[in-house]
């Protein structure tokens, strides 16, 4: 805490765990940003930007009350993404359906078992 108030300049800090952090600790940030999740719209938008045209009207389909469920941000889309280029599956809905499910599983502390199966 010493060093954050006689840092001289520009501090960004970004966690994951803000409940982790005391309020002593809070007080030396002037400001906090919260990003939370996609709403449904931005959501679908952002799905349509990354998939081909062919899913688009497929994804224009999904219930906006099935997407408010999702709990998603766009760094949680580009993992899944990048998941999909590692694991050599092609960019389309169901996939990327798929690997987003991991990922808010990952998130939520549900992490899938390593190892042979």
């Amino acid at each position: 805490m010493v060093q954050i108030e006689n840092f001289d300049g520009i501090l960004l800090a970004t966690t994951n765990r803000v409940e982790s952090l005391d309020r002593a600790v809070m007080r030396r940030f002037d400001l906090k940003v919260e990003f939370l999740p996609l709403a449904p719209e931005p959501l679908r938008e952002l799905l349509k930007a990354v998939l081909p045209e062919r899913d688009h009207r497929r994804l224009a389909t999904i219930p906006a009350n099935h997407l408010a469920q999702r709990r998603l941000t766009p760094g949680n889309v580009r993992t899944a993404l990048d998941q999909l280029d590692l694991r050599g599956l092609p960019i389309r809905l169901n996939t990327l359906l798929d690997a987003l499910t991991l990922e808010e599983r990952e998130q939520q502390g549900q992490r899938q078992q390593m190892g042979f199966v």
